[in-house]
C-alpha cells in the first residue's frame, strides 16, 4: 500500500493532464481522462483511489512513481513508513470488564464503571476493598442466641 502525506490538506499533482484527441479527421473529438492525485485531509492512498477511479496497476504506479520522483518529495510531501503499523482489531472500552463494586444509595444500585484490572473483577481502586477481611459478626449477639 503506498500512502502519501502532504503539507496541504487539498493538495493536486496533475501527472497526465487530459486532453481532446481529435478522431475522424476532426470530425469529432474525445476527452481523454489525465490522471491526477489529489489528497484529502493531507493524505493521497494510491490503492484506494485506483478502485475508486478504476485505474490499472501501470496507472496506479505511473502515480505513485510520479509522486516519489517529483521535487516536492521530501519537502511538501512524503511517504511515510507505515511498516510498524498493524492492523489488528482495537479493543473498544464497552468491550472491556468493569469493576464488581457497587454502591447502595437511597435504594439506587449504583456500580463502579471502571474497567476491572484485577483477575476478580475490580478496579485499581476497589480491588483492596475487595481483598479486606470481611467484618466479624457481632459476637454479642451469637452469645444471646445460644
Amino acid at each position: 500500500m503506498a500512502r502519501f502525506v502532504s503539507t496541504y490538506s487539498h493538495d493536486r499533482y496533475v501527472v497526465r493532464p487530459r486532453f481532446r484527441k481529435s478522431i475522424d479527421g476532426g470530425l469529432r473529438s474525445e476527452m481523454v481522462p489525465g490522471l491526477a492525485a489529489e489528497f484529502e485531509n493531507n493524505t493521497f492512498d494510491s490503492e484506494a483511489e485506483q478502485l475508486r477511479l478504476r485505474w490499472t496497476d501501470e496507472e496506479r504506479i505511473e502515480v505513485e512513481e510520479f509522486l516519489r520522483s517529483c521535487a516536492d518529495f521530501g519537502h511538501r510531501i512524503s511517504e511515510p513508513d507505515l511498516s510498524g503499523i498493524t492492523s489488528e482489531p482495537r479493543i473498544a472500552l464497552s468491550d472491556l470488564r468493569t469493576c464488581l463494586f457497587v454502591v447502595t444509595i437511597d435504594g439506587d444500585v449504583e456500580p463502579c464503571g471502571r474497567p476491572a484490572s484485577s483477575e476478580d473483577g475490580y478496579c485499581d481502586k476497589h480491588a483492596s476493598l475487595a481483598e479486606a477481611p470481611q467484618s466479624k459478626p457481632n459476637r454479642s449477639k451469637a452469645a444471646a442466641s445460644s
